[in-house]
């Protein structure tokens, strides 16, 4: 603000010198308080847009890391669902050989019958020879 030219034009419609002095600095003051703050304004707006701009990478990275995860989870999944087909065959397995096992015995017992009983006829049959 050209402070001369102010004095001048307040000194012209009716203003002392004096008093002309006293609005132009007050004015002058008033001015410079709204230059202040417009440059504080630019400054809050650089800084809110150098704070976006690093908010918006580190989502960006967090968003790269989530994706990281989701895909170690979908593996994860994968495995588990692999591993689960693999105990369901192994049960399968695992059930025949028990039931194999089980008639195997059971044959074992039968056969174990039979050869006490031939035993027992073949004792009967030497005893009363000598008898």
């Amino acid at each position: 603000m050209n402070t001369a030219k102010a004095v001048e034009s307040l000194t012209r419609t009716g203003f002392s010198e004096e008093q002309a002095r006293a609005v132009v600095d007050v004015v002058s003051g008033v001015v410079d308080e709204t230059a202040a703050t417009k440059q504080d304004f630019a400054e809050l707006k650089t800084t809110m847009h150098t704070e976006f701009a690093g908010l918006t990478r580190r989502f960006e990275a967090l968003e790269g890391r989530f994706g990281a995860l989701e895909g170690r989870f979908g593996t994860l999944e994968r495995r588990f669902g692999s591993l689960e087909g693999q105990v369901g065959t192994l049960d399968v397995t695992i059930d025949a050989k028990v039931a194999r096992l089980e008639a195997s015995i059971a044959n074992a017992k039968t056969q174990m019958v039979l050869y006490t009983g031939g035993i027992v006829a073949g004792v009967a049959a030497i005893s009363k020879l000598f008898g």
